[in-house]
């Protein structure tokens, strides 16, 4: 299997060192490193969002430390990093417990992200199966959405 940040036949561009970062720090629990890789504003999108939000680089840090109480034992198993270019994509397997509920998911994902002129992550699109997700963990996506809290964020381009 493929080990936790990147796979051996992957490239290795700086493009794909600062997500291969950004994954070890999530993985880590450090906060400050998962910041410390994310651009000024960050576009994100994922099912959990109703469209890509804009959220500024200050406001990840609260958003991530909430996301790590909901699931203390979320963990990212990469499968591959692909960064001949741009986007970067990369193919994972997250598993975590959502504390309230006491059940577990493990769900494969996939992200493609976007390195700004400064080296950062400046998007996050993530992809999984919504349906699969909301049901191991027995739980709504509005409700999840609700428990993971708004983000500062202005949304649309």
């Amino acid at each position: 299997p493929a080990g936790d940040y990147v796979t051996p036949n992957s490239n290795t561009t700086s493009d794909g060192t600062i997500v291969k970062r950004f994954f070890h720090s999530w993985n880590s629990r450090d906060l400050n490193g998962m910041v410390a890789a994310l651009g000024p504003n960050v576009w994100v999108r994922n099912p959990l969002l109703a469209q890509e939000i804009s959220v500024p680089r200050d406001s990840f840090l609260g958003r991530l430390s909430r996301s790590l109480e909901l699931f203390p034992d979320l963990h990212m198993q990469i499968g591959a990093i692909f960064a001949a270019g741009d986007p970067v994509a990369v193919e994972e397997v997250e598993t975590a417990t959502l504390t309230l509920t006491g059940r577990r998911y493990e769900l494969p994902v996939a992200c493609f992200f976007r390195i700004g002129a400064d080296g950062l992550i400046a998007e996050v699109h993530n992809y999984w199966d919504s349906a699969c997700h909301f049901s191991q963990l027995g739980i709504e996506r509005d409700k999840l959405a609700e428990l993971l809290g708004a983000p500062d964020a202005k949304i649309g381009r």
